[in-house]
């Protein structure tokens, strides 16, 4: 059982399947996620791969319905942004 620490007095108790469930949540992987790439980048904050088809593939993923030509389309409009601030490792970052 792993405890999370909350504001108040008490720890509440999470299962290994509550944690594994929240942290699928918290990676887009898992619910609702945003109906458009960039707004899942947005949530992300940054989303870091290797090579460009490994971040389209990312951003897709964490965007139900969307298509690679989605993700593309952002980036061309640019509300997202293709940089490599370190060693060549790709992020895509939401315009704002």
């Amino acid at each position: 059982m792993i405890t999370r620490r909350s504001p108040g007095p008490r720890a509440a108790a999470l299962s290994e399947h509550d944690l594994r469930r929240l942290r699928l949540r918290s990676q887009l992987l898992a619910g609702s996620g945003s109906r458009r790439p960039s707004g899942s980048v947005r949530r992300l904050l940054a989303v870091q791969a290797q090579n460009l088809a490994g971040a389209l593939w990312s951003v897709g993923q964490r965007t139900p319905g969307s298509t690679i030509a989605d993700v593309e389309a952002d980036l061309a409009a640019g509300a997202v942004v293709l940089t490599w601030p370190l060693r060549g490792t790709l992020h895509l970052v939401h315009a704002d």
